[in-house]
């Protein structure tokens, strides 16, 4: 039977870190007093202190909610990159791009393969190729 690990909420956490920075009581009355291990409370109270300095930054205030313009027009070149690479890939899959029928009749006549085997060796060079670029 497996037992389902408690979540605490951010309002929970951020109330037991700062009764421990205050320090009125101990770790030990704390976690007998909110049913947290006393290490749960050490793990929040050093967070609460290694980010309190972020409430007082404007950039990061600021940063948070607006993106800066040219942040914002690199995302978006990258999107429509990823996207026109997408669509290609698409067509390439689904045999747009595939070899003609007479090509692989003909190579697979030459070859004395079954025309299947010709047309899996072109999804075996596209992978070849694909495995050459680094995105």
């Amino acid at each position: 039977m497996s037992v389902k690990r408690r979540q605490f909420t951010s309002q929970f956490k951020a109330k037991v870190a700062m009764e421990a920075m205050k320090g009125q009581r101990t770790m030990g009355e704390l976690a007998g007093l909110y049913q947290v291990h006393p290490s749960r409370i050490a793990a929040w109270k050093k967070r609460l202190v290694e980010c309190s300095a972020m409430a007082f930054e404007e950039s990061s205030v600021q940063g948070s909610n607006h993106s800066s313009p040219a942040l914002m027009a690199q995302l978006y070149a990258q999107i429509g990159r990823l996207r026109v690479e997408l669509s290609w890939l698409k067509k390439v899959w689904t045999g747009k791009y595939l070899w003609p029928p007479e090509f692989v009749e003909t190579t697979s006549m030459i070859l004395g393969m079954p025309p299947e085997v010709v047309k899996q060796s072109h999804v075996v060079t596209l992978n070849h190729i694909f495995s050459d670029i680094s995105l």
